[in-house]
């Protein structure tokens, strides 16, 4: 990953598409085997990951969009 950059995790409801930050990632080596916790993403319908400049983003820059993963609530 380049130097002063995070993965950022994003909640996105997708109908208007609406994204919601969900924190950025970390990578320390020592944080490998950390769960991630999650709160207040009830309303989520796909989860994204972006890489964005050190600090996170406000919103997703879809060019470094990494992963996107919707939820099957049925």
């Amino acid at each position: 990953m380049p130097e002063n950059m995070v993965y950022q995790l994003w909640s996105l409801t997708l109908d208007p598409l609406t994204p919601t930050s969900l924190g950025t990632l970390p990578i320390e080596k020592e944080s490998y085997n950390e769960l991630l916790r999650i709160d207040n993403a009830y309303d989520t319908q796909a989860f994204g990951i972006t890489l964005e400049e050190a600090g996170g983003a406000d919103a997703p820059t879809l060019e470094r969009l990494y992963t996107l993963g919707v939820i099957d609530k049925g």
